[in-house]
């Protein structure tokens, strides 16, 4: 199984609401199923620098869990 990586998808990429979003493909190429990061990361440091990816970023729901061949697999993205 594949997984190509995170990636931000939508039903229009120009527009929000917009995931960070892992994507697993079978060896076949078929989706398996997705990820979209539930935990984005927002900091304010003083007199330096804020950053907000929730700004342009939409959280996910749920997470996601995949039996594979080498076992249960459980999908995070950065700072999950």
């Amino acid at each position: 199984m594949l997984d190509p990586g995170g990636i931000v998808r939508g039903e229009d990429p120009a527009k929000p609401p917009r995931h960070n979003t892992s994507v697993l493909c079978a060896p076949t190429g078929e989706t398996v199923g997705s990820y979209r990061k539930m935990h984005l990361f927002d900091a304010r440091i003083r007199g330096r620098a804020v950053l907000q990816e929730s700004r342009t970023i939409v959280p996910g729901d749920r997470p996601f869990v995949v039996d594979t061949p080498l076992g249960r697999l459980g999908f995070s993205i950065c700072y999950d």
